[in-house]
């Protein structure tokens, strides 16, 4: 693979750890290791389109302020497109509306090295699953943020994706997230009170599913009662509940196609 890159612009670093260590950690070794001016992420996975870096940097070059730069990606199982994700966000200072909409895909990521490097906490090693949402609303708190608002990669929906095998964290890790968000702005309830709502009720959801997820019907539905008023998607799950586990595996598969 290396002698596909022939051109001596081109650095390729292997960055071994003695043990298998958190995704976070990892980020942040190969980040470390780094000597360009933009960091960029591609997991085992994911795939880049041919254009991706050009659109990017272009983005960088027109706004020099944006610390990070992300796009729309498309949700496929390796044969098919299943879901063209959409971005829903403004661009420039939107820490506000990506605490309400959360919207970035990691494999479509592009963030200024020298930001990366100011900011006090890189990737938490001690998150598992929601590690660069942690990271990434912590950059956009304090810079603007681009999009290019067309596809510019693919993220892999499968069964063995540490996405879904660890989807058990995803509650009590975002909650970390918003505990670590209040830590930096106490009024950050009171700034943006219908964000910090929806991320209660994507909490509370994320906390039934993981327990659905476990044959745990009967908890995951005293969770999704709580939310009846949220969404038909809540009344819908729990009526799917009564299905047990393949219901579960509906309803995510429903999550990521609608």
């Amino acid at each position: 693979m290396v002698r596909a890159f022939p051109d001596p612009r081109n650095q390729i670093l292997l960055a071994e750890a003695p043990r298998q260590i958190p995704l976070g950690e990892a980020r942040n070794r190969a980040c470390g290791l780094a000597r360009g001016e933009y960091l960029a992420f591609l997991d085992s996975d994911d795939l880049w389109l041919p254009e991706k870096t050009t659109r990017q940097l272009e983005k960088f070059r027109a706004c020099p302020d944006f610390g990070m730069v992300f796009s729309e990606t498309y949700f496929f199982d390796g044969k098919k497109v299943l879901k063209h994700y959409r971005v829903k966000v403004p661009e420039g200072m939107i820490f506000g509306e990506l605490l309400k909409n959360y919207c970035i895909s990691m494999e479509t990521v592009m963030i200024r090295a020298d930001v990366f490097r100011r900011m006090p906490e890189p990737f938490d090693p001690e998150l598992h699953v929601a590690e660069e949402k942690d990271l990434f609303l912590r950059i956009a708190e304090k810079h603007p943020v681009g999009c290019v608002r067309a596809p510019l990669a693919y993220w892999r929906v499968h069964s063995e994706s540490e996405t879904h095998k660890n989807f058990h964290r995803f509650s009590r890790e975002n909650l970390k997230i918003i505990r670590k968000l209040n830590s930096i702005n106490p009024h950050l309830r009171r700034q943006y009170p219908e964000a910090y709502q929806v991320q209660k009720v994507k909490i509370l959801w994320q906390d039934a599913l993981s327990r659905w997820q476990k044959g745990h019907t009967h908890e995951a539905r005293v969770r999704l009662v709580k939310l009846w008023r949220s969404g038909w998607k809540y009344r819908g799950a729990w009526g799917l509940t009564f299905l047990g586990v393949p219901g579960y595996r509906l309803a995510l598969w429903l999550q990521h196609v609608l």
